[in-house]
């Protein structure tokens, strides 16, 4: 019985999900089997049964395991963000180029952090067939390689990284290499869509806490025509908390000295680098309408980072720790001296088009995002 359980794995390996009998562990388990066998072949009825109870244990033990280490069975349940998706390739080369970024500029190389996107794709390529329907481009960030997390990696290890993928899957039937990539599009289509109760999260960090979190608490009947984008001076109305404490730390209706003094609004330009405001507000108020409400939920890299800050002179009005989380509720009222929804595209005047010159909407209705979208802007 031992001897047939070697005879299967090296006549048919692919019902195991297994190319070849010259796989490392098909060899080892293989070779554990057949020496089982040459020391129980002869002998008694009861080495014979001996035997047949070693067979169903390797059985029970070896298959389980080789079918355990199937790259395709172990990232099929891989959690995918909000603004993700996965591309599965199979057989053959990929057709795709990667190039390290590396930020904020004019910083020593040891602070800076990196990030691999994809830079070019091959013509008639797997990159190019199966990311069609994705919309896979220059530009896109590579997030993981077969469920390994490879933010923060340089180019030259995570290129290493998908080539040993890419032969380990060969190695398997109906097995793939699984690249999840992040797509700002993504993220811009959920925000312009958005309704009230839908919650949109992108990783901006390493580290799994660091997601910015938007909840859209509300949206007017008639949204207009106008969203907001950079460069714009927005009026809104905000709160400000601590995410560990729930105490409050910052508001339009607070003073300096963290008292309530009435109903007011602050006026900052949505500008990156500017830094009237946290970082976090610079993509989470993106796309409002007037009108519409949003919670935020921003994370340290995103807020007032691992020093915290003192009181500043006009956000925050009081101090906040370091490596704090922050919740921001927040309601857009004004863009650019206006404070009424309207369907007049033209009502702002020249708008220098940065965010969501890429977008339209759709049968009235939806908005899709992508580089084949040009001449209308918001």
């Amino acid at each position: 019985e031992i001897a047939m359980v070697t005879a299967g794995f090296a006549a048919a390996p692919q019902n195991l999900g297994l190319r070849s009998p010259g796989s490392p562990l098909l060899r080892k388990h293989s070779a554990l089997c057949t020496l089982k066998a040459m020391g129980d072949v002869s002998g008694g009825s009861s080495r014979r049964t001996s035997a047949r109870m070693m067979g169903r244990v390797l059985l029970a033990t070896i298959v389980p395991l080789l079918l355990s280490h199937n790259p395709h069975r172990s990232m099929a349940e891989q959690k995918l963000g909000d603004d993700e998706f996965v591309i599965e390739f199979g057989d053959g080369p990929l057709g795709l180029d990667l190039i390290e970024v590396r930020f904020p500029a004019g910083v020593p190389a040891a602070k800076q952090s990196s990030r691999v996107i994809v830079d070019a794709i091959k013509p008639g390529s797997q990159a190019e067939t199966l990311g069609k329907k994705y919309r896979l481009r220059p530009q896109i960030l590579l997030v993981s390689v077969n469920g390994k997390n490879v933010e923060g990696m340089r180019a030259k290890e995570v290129i290493q990284l998908v080539i040993n993928s890419k032969k380990e899957s060969d190695e398997y039937e109906e097995s793939f290499l699984r690249l999840v990539f992040r797509d700002p599009l993504i993220f811009k289509e959920k925000l312009l869509n958005s309704q009230v109760g839908t919650v949109v999260e992108t990783q901006v960090g390493v580290l799994g806490s660091e997601k910015l979190i938007v909840n859209v608490t509300k949206v007017p009947e008639e949204c207009g025509a106008i969203r907001t984008q950079q460069g714009d001076v927005l009026e809104v109305k905000y709160t400000g908390y601590l995410a560990a404490t729930g105490e409050v730390f910052d508001g339009s209706t607070i003073n300096a000295q963290g008292n309530y003094f009435g109903d007011n609004s602050l006026y900052f330009v949505l500008n990156q680098g500017q830094r009237q405001a946290p970082r976090g507000w610079e993509v989470g108020l993106l796309g409002m309408c007037i009108g519409e409400e949003r919670q935020l939920t921003i994370p340290p890299s995103l807020g007032y980072g691992k020093a915290g800050i003192p009181k500043g002179k006009i956000v925050p009005k009081l101090p906040v720790p370091p490596n704090a989380v922050l919740i921001y509720d927040v309601k857009l009222v004004g863009i650019n001296g206006i404070n009424v929804a309207t369907d007049d595209a033209g009502a702002l005047g020249t708008r220098i088009p940065y965010d969501y010159q890429d977008c339209k909407k759709l049968d009235g209705r939806a908005f899709e995002c992508g580089p084949d979208v040009s001449g209308r802007r918001l």
